[in-house]
């Protein structure tokens, strides 16, 4: 797993590249949180270059939901590829997550409230 990060104003945009999955969802989620613990607290992240996706995966992105919607922020998804679009679905966690359609479409709901 590849990660760069990037700030739009106010929104840490973060992008994958590789699979989600077991072997990396400890170091992204480390990353993750050291960004909420410097005050980043409105995430964006890019899942383009992410084909796949497991249940560490998927449990690392519903705990980073939690965490920073207590720290009261919010996190988007956008960029989801169809297979893990399908992961999504067939777990129902597609209704739990912000998925944008694009970067821009994330960007301008962070203006709004959720």
């Amino acid at each position: 797993m590849q990660v760069s990060t990037e700030k739009a104003g106010r929104v840490r945009i973060v992008r994958l590249s590789g699979e989600l999955d077991f072997f990396s969802a400890d170091e992204l989620r480390r990353g993750l949180r050291r960004y909420r613990e410097e005050g980043d607290v409105l995430l964006l992240v890019d899942l383009a270059a992410v084909p796949y996706v497991d249940s560490s995966g998927l449990g690392l992105l519903i705990e980073m939901q939690h965490a920073f919607a207590a720290a009261g922020g919010r996190m988007k998804l956008f960029g989801v590829c169809p297979e893990v679009r399908r992961v999504l679905s067939n777990t129902d966690l597609v209704h739990f997550f912000d998925i944008a359609d694009s970067e821009a479409a994330a960007l301008a709901g962070f203006e709004t409230p959720s």
